[in-house]
């Protein structure tokens, strides 16, 4: 497998040729007690297996934790020359906490990626952070109520009834302080073709609410549902597909007392002709759109969805295939919504150029402008080399508005093209006008090497200062390990001040999942402080594969200490050590004097 996800953007079109011979040939059909099944491998989802969110991309390429597991091990033995080492305590940054270790594992795999992290308006110091992790069936969320330097959880977020798993968590506040988490929720459907019937995953968007802050969960609401059918009629069966949910909330435009919920998500539509004489199912045209659904009660009803963005076809193998992708929102305090999304133009994704979108809807999401594009950009690939870790959504435009009206995007994009060994820089656009037009983007990464930074996400305080967090390769030689960098701006992106670097500890991101770190970073911002999450991957050098969720803050976190008691004694007297404010959860720590090591403990909640 690891072979395979070396393959050029060009290979990965081209591999869906043999997928789609596979579902061009008769299906095979057995009898199980009575009823016919459709063997061997007829995937359904071939068209769009490259281009989905990144943890059902992870489960339909069979590269999660549980098939391939195995992998991570070998390959990071490979990378790392097989020894494990200690991790020493660092003191943190000048202008950030210590990091965090928030997750940690209850089962067997102890991978969790993809952290999305929420500050509650009616009381700062009370956190959410939702992650995927590969123990549960969904997400699962952890809850601070001190600002950050204690969590509870993980608190396992279920699936709709009927469905088998979930991922791609989305988190937001009302005004009012209640708590709002979305998520995909995924099942495997019958469909019959005549005489013929197998299965296909159906994707829905299930949110659930929280009055608590966190700590209790309503049961899920649907608010988007995937279909399947087959139309005798018009003799095709149609596949849609949900994927990449993304939420924020704010007033509506009519009634500004009032908070709308606003999901954002792209669909995917293949619709497969059916050849009634063998039977057997056709090449598929796809049909991908931005789409958007609303709650005006609080999460208990959503709208019918909303075309956001056009609608692009492309057939399975084509040359070109123009794609949209990972949307976001926010919610300017006159009520306008804004929403950004990743538009690949016509020579398809990962080639040539792109385009950062936006649009804005001034009725509540009923009604959507023109898309404006922010600038034209290069491409880089699907992954930054060396590394294999799916890298591509750091493309999409992330995006904040200010409290005087102004909008903010972020994004990663190849600075000068094919040519230019430095495959990745965060770029930085603004709008004062509403959206309508925007500035040339100006890089804000500052580092004078080539090595690559990606998944920028960016936050605004109520005081206009505009803060940005990235993923950051520039302190390791061979453009491997990253850390994460921090800049923000006090003028309203006109000038930035010099990066500053967020985590004590860098991570490779083969020491985990190597395929996957998440497709995307997050940080939350309040009066008092700012809160960055990430993927972090080193635990995974003390000699078996890992990815946790760290966190830091701008305020400092109490650091770890320890008291020996009695403090002094003759030779030979019993001591008893006691940690306190070390990472909770049972990690391992050693206590060493003179390079020698006297004693290990595992550290309690």
């Amino acid at each position: 497998m690891i072979d395979v996800m070396k393959r050029s953007a060009l290979g990965l079109l081209s591999s869906l040729l043999l997928v789609l011979m596979i579902i061009n040939s008769a299906i095979q059909v057995t009898t199980v007690e009575g009823k016919q099944i459709a063997g061997g491998e007829v995937d359904l989802l071939a068209p769009i297996s490259d281009v989905v969110s990144g943890s059902v991309w992870l489960t339909l390429n069979k590269l999660d934790p549980i098939h391939a597991e195995g992998q991570y091990r070998r390959y990071m033995l490979q990378v790392s020359g097989g020894e494990p080492v200690r991790i020493p305590f660092r003191e943190p940054s000048p202008k950030f906490s210590r990091n965090l270790i928030v997750s940690y594992s209850v089962g067997r795999y102890p991978y969790q990626t993809e952290p999305c992290i929420a500050v509650n308006p009616a009381n700062p110091d009370n956190l959410i952070m939702a992650l995927d992790d590969y123990n549960f069936y969904g997400d699962a969320v952890y809850v601070s109520m001190d600002g950050g330097v204690s969590w509870k959880g993980p608190i396992a977020m279920k699936v709709l009834i009927g469905d088998e798993w979930g991922g791609n968590p989305a988190l937001a506040f009302d005004r009012k302080g209640n708590a709002y988490f979305a998520q995909m929720s995924i099942g495997y459907r019958w469909i019959q073709v005549f005489d013929k019937a197998f299965t296909v995953e159906i994707a829905s968007i299930a949110l659930y609410r929280s009055s608590d802050g966190g700590l209790t969960w309503s049961d899920p609401t649907v608010a988007v549902k995937g279909t399947v059918y087959v139309s005798s009629a018009e003799k095709t069966l149609t596949l849609t597909f949900i994927d990449r949910p993304w939420m924020t909330i704010g007033p509506d435009p009519k009634d500004p007392v009032r908070d709308n919920i606003y999901l954002t998500y792209t669909e995917f539509a293949m619709h497969y002709p059916i050849i009634e004489e063998y039977p057997y199912l056709g090449s598929p045209e796809t049909e991908v759109t931005i789409k958007l659904v609303r709650s005006t009660d609080g999460g208990l009803t959503f709208s019918s969805p909303v075309a956001v963005s056009p609608t692009y076809k492309y057939y399975l193998g084509g040359e070109q295939s123009r794609i949209v992708q990972g949307s976001q929102s926010a919610v300017a305090p006159d009520g306008t919504l804004y929403v950004t999304y990743y538009d690949s133009l016509d020579d398809g994704p990962w080639n040539g150029l792109f385009a950062p979108t936006v649009t804005w809807s001034k009725d509540g999401g009923l009604t959507f402008s023109k898309p404006v594009t922010i600038d034209f950009k290069h491409e880089f690939d699907y992954w930054l080399p060396p590394t294999l870790f799916r890298a591509w959504t750091s493309m999409s435009p992330r995006i904040a508005v200010g409290p005087e009206g102004n909008v903010y995007v972020v994004f990663a994009a190849n600075p000068l093209g094919s040519e230019d060994p430095d495959d990745s820089d965060i770029f930085f656009s603004r709008s004062i006008d509403g959206g309508r037009s925007w500035s040339k983007p100006v890089r804000i990464n500052d580092d004078l090497t080539k090595r690559d930074q990606f998944f920028p996400s960016i936050g605004v305080s109520r005081n206009g200062t505009v803060h940005v967090a990235f993923a950051d390769r520039r302190d390791d030689p061979v453009d491997v390990r990253y850390d994460i960098y921090y800049t923000r701006s006090n003028d309203h992106g006109e000038t930035w001040l010099p990066n500053s670097r967020v985590s004590d500890y860098p991570s490779n991101p083969n020491f985990g999942i190597p395929f996957f770190l998440g497709d995307y970073f997050s940080i939350a911002v309040s009066d008092e402080d700012v809160y960055i999450a990430w993927t972090d991957t080193r635990l995974g050098r003390l000699g078996y594969p890992s990815s946790n969720v760290a966190l830091a803050r701008m305020r400092s976190m109490p650091s770890p200490s320890i008291h020996i008691s009695p403090s002094f004694g003759p030779a030979g007297t019993s001591v008893t050590v006691t940690g306190f404010n070390f990472t909770p959860n049972h990690c391992k720590v050693y206590i060493e004097f003179e390079g020698v090591t006297l004693a290990s403990a595992l550290t309690d909640e």
